[in-house]
């Protein structure tokens, strides 16, 4: 029998204990389970000492602050200019960045090139091809 992990959420409202669970992970190892469940929407919350785990029910859905670091803008001539300073555009310029890609080396890729970009997703695809078709000029 191999080993396996089931995590529980531990969210209590008015008394009552939430009857979420997770799928069965192959590892008897907590942090990586934790870790595996977070791809599922779960996520934890440090109470006391302890660590809670959420479904993703129950898990709070916190939105991004508008200024991530305050006092600090893009440095002019960053791509998240064009891509836009939210966290679908500031996500997709640090891909680009740690690929050591220029927006206009990302503009010369092929749509399916560009769909390889790994950690990209789809949010960022789609922002990535609708910015850069809007930037390309038009040959009459």
């Amino acid at each position: 029998m191999s080993a396996h992990t089931v995590i529980t959420c531990d969210t209590v409202t008015d008394g009552r204990r939430c009857r979420g669970t997770t799928t069965v992970y192959n590892t008897c190892i907590v942090s990586f389970a934790r870790e595996l469940a977070t791809q599922d929407g779960w996520g934890t919350r440090a109470a006391g000492g302890q660590t809670l785990d959420l479904c993703p029910d129950c898990a709070p859905c916190k939105s991004l602050p508008a200024r991530l670091v305050p006092g600090r803008s893009c440095p002019p001539g960053s791509p998240c200019h064009l891509l836009g300073h939210d966290a679908i555009g500031h996500r997709v310029t640090n891909i680009l960045a740690r690929m050591g890609l220029s927006l206009e080396e990302a503009t010369a890729l092929a749509n399916a090139d560009s769909f390889r970009i790994p950690g990209l997703g789809p949010e960022g695809k789609a922002r990535l091809k609708s910015r850069l078709s809007e930037r390309k000029p038009v040959h009459r």
